[in-house]
């Protein structure tokens, strides 16, 4: 109906000499005939076209969004594991540090332990050498010389002690 009133309209104009046909003029008609007769046929195909290439561009960018998140909720358990590994790391240092602080400590412990019971074992050995061969080792001194890794003398024995 647009179209034939189109026509209807092109031909008054053109017969009463308001539009004049030149070449532009004829170019410009044929053009916009053309554009119009491509809608009215190829439209429908078109739309088709482009709707189905929107429908498979939203699905691929779904697709891309769910991979994203997969991967970003992934990051984001492989951050909690470093950082629960680095906790176990530090945690183990720190147990390390304590260890060996212990056991430094524990050494000095043991070398004050054996510079104390050696200047005792002195003493009462010094006090005892008057009666070496008359006094049995008594059962303070033979663990004491134990304690330190020193072998008592072979006359005395343990069982002989008080």
């Amino acid at each position: 109906m647009v179209y034939l009133l189109f026509a209807f309209l092109s031909v008054v104009l053109i017969s009463k000499k308001i539009i004049i046909l030149n070449e532009e003029v004829l170019v410009a008609l044929s053009f916009l005939t053309f554009l119009l007769f491509a809608r009215q046929k190829a439209g429908p195909l078109f739309f088709e076209y482009f709707r189905s290439k929107n429908e498979s561009l939203l699905e691929s960018l779904q697709t891309f969004t769910l991979y994203q998140r997969d991967l970003a909720e992934l990051a984001k358990k492989k951050c909690e594991e470093e950082k629960e590994i680095v906790n176990i790391i530090s945690n183990l240092n720190n147990s390390i540090n304590f260890l060996q602080k212990s056991n430094l400590l524990q050494k000095k412990i043991n070398n004050a332990r054996k510079e104390e019971f050696s200047s005792i074992l002195q003493s009462i050995s010094s006090s005892s050498r008057e009666w070496k061969n008359e006094v049995p080792l008594t059962r303070l001194e033979t663990f004491l010389t134990l304690l330190l890794n020193q072998k008592p003398p072979k006359q005395f024995n343990i069982l002989k002690s008080k």
